[in-house]
Formats: structure tokens, sequence, C-alpha cells
């Protein structure tokens, strides 16, 4: 209620602080550029809630698609068709390229008297709180919020100083937050350094002898049985390593494979994108008969050849030994032909020692840094839109005069 907001802010809706809201181009797209092609949105485009070019695709737009579908600078794009997970992801839009806004988003356009990106920070806010789950519609495997009821959101408007102000301070809180993460990352650069550095003689400079793997390696084919119940199921992903894995409505998982802690899993159609990981779990588990699980028989560093295999050098090993051309998998006797350069017995042992413990370290680091840097970032946002973030001043005016304002300005705007 109007009692409870801070000192001279006012609620309304979204669809009162916006200019446009609206789907996306429905352009044929391609996978790859081609001329005079444009790069489109997609949903993935925003997973990591920035724009990464990376996961676009290609159309040709007519100079009315342009100037149609064409992001400004500080329009937000808003997923509003995804799993529970990524609902309610957003992302503002704010570099100097032309990029094509595709469906499967939403584009929201803010009046000028409403700071896009607190606008941005408050959809996170939300999000944070499951706002958007709260009222989405649900099928197999996807949510869905539809434009009305994201009009009808109610929306904080503080003054328009007091906004400014409110994202400067939020800006520079979550810049500190991305420092932390990239000192996170450049902690696995050493690692990856560390990996390449084991793979080469100091004395020549060159890479060890390379040798097929298949040697070092033994392929895990035991099925659990009728025992599968007491079982933890897993699988694996690119980024995330080992998961938990989703087994639908299947009921019964007799063929399902044994994993041992130390044996390694693999995704045999994700493989090349380094879906890869060595099970560290203390007790059995049970994964997919779609997957392949093998372990080390010989000696080398399971660790030194899982950095092997998830990097570049390993990946193009990888797509060289994948077999099909549909649905390309690679199989254990494939995997078997990768040649990897195998360094001395004192190299492997601490490759091992070095590995296990750094690759322990820093899943750690990994996990409480990014369930303290959520809870930080929640407690900020918080404050923010209680109004604790930054001092209210008399000279900022009433949220009341600006939504006036505004809606005298879209009621000119409507007529023209």
């Amino acid at each position: 209620m109007e009692k409870e907001l801070p000192q001279n802010w006012i609620k309304t809706d979204l669809e009162t602080i916006l200019v446009r809201i609206t789907n996306g181009s429905s352009l044929k797209q391609q996978e790859a550029p081609f001329k005079n092609s444009y790069p489109i949105t997609r949903i993935e485009t925003i997973a990591d809630e920035t724009i990464d070019l990376k996961r676009v695709k290609y159309v040709l737009p007519t100079e009315n698609d342009i100037e149609k579908f064409s992001l400004r600078k500080g329009d937000i794009l808003f997923s509003h068709i995804n799993s529970d997970k990524h609902l309610g992801k957003t992302v503002i839009f704010d570099l100097d390229i032309t990029l094509i806004h595709g469906i499967n988003l939403l584009l929201m356009r803010s009046v000028n008297q409403y700071n896009s990106r607190l606008l941005n920070y408050l959809f996170n806010y939300y999000r944070f709180r499951g706002k958007f789950r709260e009222v989405a519609q649900r099928a197999v495997n996807q949510s869905s919020i539809n434009q009305k009821k994201l009009k009808k959101f109610p929306i904080l408007l503080p003054p328009l100083p007091e906004q400014n102000r409110i994202v400067a301070k939020l800006d520079k809180l979550f810049e500190q937050v991305e420092v932390i993460n990239e000192r996170i990352n450049n902690l696995r650069e050493i690692k990856e350094r560390f990996i390449y550095s084991c793979l080469v003689n100091t004395e020549t400079g060159q890479f060890f002898s390379r040798q097929k793997i298949g040697e070092y390696l033994e392929e895990g084919k035991e099925r659990i049985g009728e025992n599968w119940s007491q079982y933890r199921k897993i699988g694996v992903s690119a980024k995330k390593g080992i998961i938990d894995l989703s087994t639908g409505q299947k009921k019964s998982f007799e063929t399902y494979k044994v994993v041992k802690p130390g044996d390694f899993i693999y995704n045999t159609m994700r493989v090349n994108i380094g879906s890869i990981a060595i099970y560290t779990g203390k007790e059995i588990a049970i994964t997919s008969p779609d997957y392949v699980v093998f372990r080390v028989k010989g000696f080398l560093s399971s660790e030194l050849l899982l950095g092997f295999l998830k990097s570049e050098q390993g990946l193009l090993e990888i797509g060289a030994n994948t077999k099909g051309s549909v649905r390309a998998r690679l199989y254990f006797k494939s995997l078997s032909e990768i040649r990897m350069p195998v360094s001395d017995q004192k190299t492997q042992i601490l490759a091992e020692k070095f590995l296990t413990t750094y690759s322990f370290s820093l899943r750690k680091l990994k996990k409480i840094s990014k369930t303290k840097l959520l809870d930080l970032e929640k407690a900020v946002l918080t404050k923010a839109f209680k109004g604790e973030l930054v001092p209210q001043l008399e000279t900022d005016g009433d949220a009341r005069e600006l939504l006036r304002e505004i809606k005298q300005l879209k009621k000119i705007r409507l007529k023209n």
C-alpha cells in the first residue's frame, strides 16, 4: 500500500511507464552470417543475463524491418517464455551495433521519465522474489507470462533524481560483484595453463609423445539391475559438471549404468562442447544407457586427462573422432582413438595431486561465492526498492508530479 512506500514514492503499473512492449521479428533465421545479414536475438542470447553475440542467428531484414525491430540503447529484453528457472531473465541493450529483436523475447521500452536501468533492476528484484513464477502459465517443460499480466505488474516510481542515484549506486555495487567473478574465472585460466605445461616437455619445448588414450582406459558397462532405487541418478553438464539427471516420467531404471567414484561420464552427443566430467561422489551412482562411463586403468592422471579433453586441442580431437552425419556421437571406441601428449610418471603424479586439490578448491570457492554473491544481490536490491540505498533529498520533488507528467506526455504521444 502507498503508506508503506518511501517518502515521495508512488506505485503505478508497468503499462504506464512503457512506450513500447512487443514481440520480435519472425523472419527466417540462419545459423551463420551471410551477405547483407544482421544478427537477431534468441532466447539463448540472454541466457547469462548479458547479450551474447555468440548465441544469435542471422536474418535478411528489409529497411522497414530494421526500422521496426532494431534495438535501441536502453531497451530491455525480457524472457517471458522459458523454464521456471530462467523465466523473467532480462538484459538491457547498450551496444553500438544493429541487433534485430527476435521472436520469443519481449522488448520493453520505458518513458524518458523512468530510468530503464532501474526498471531492469526492478525486474531482477521481482525474479529473485519469485513474482513472475507466481503468475506464470505452465505447460510441459516451460512457463510463460502474457503481456496482459505483465502490463499490470506494480512498478515503484521514485522521483527521477533519486532513480538516477539508485542506479548509480547499484551499478557500482554490481560492478564489484563482477570483479569477484572475474577473479574466479582467472583462477580457472591458471588451471588451464598448468594443464598445458604438463603436456609439454620443458627440455625440448615440444609436446610429449602422443598416445592413444584407449591404452589407459576401460569402459564401464555394468548395469544396475533390479536394485536401482537406492542410487543417485546423474548426468553431466558442460558448465556444471556432474548434475542430477532429469528422468521425466520414467519409472524403471534397470538398464542404467553403474558409475563408481572416480569414473568418467560423458554425453555422446554433447562431449564436443565439454559435457564430460569425473564423478567425485563417495557412493555408487547410476546414469542413462545413453551416456558413456569409463575409468583410467593405466598410469594416467584422471584430472589431467579431463583437462585435456575439455581443452581447445582436446575438443578438436573429439570433433575429429565423432561419427555420424545427422546425430553425431562419440562412443567409447572412437574416444579411445584420441591421441594425447602423455608425460612422464613424475609429471603425472604431480598433475594428479595438484589438479585434484585445485579442482576441489575451485569448485568449493565457486559454490560458496555463487551462494554468497546471490544473497548479497538480493539484499542490495531489497534495500534499493525499500528506499534505503541512497538518501532522499527534498530537492528531488514528488513522484506524484512525475506520474502526472508521464501520463500527460503519453496522451500527447497517442494523439500524434
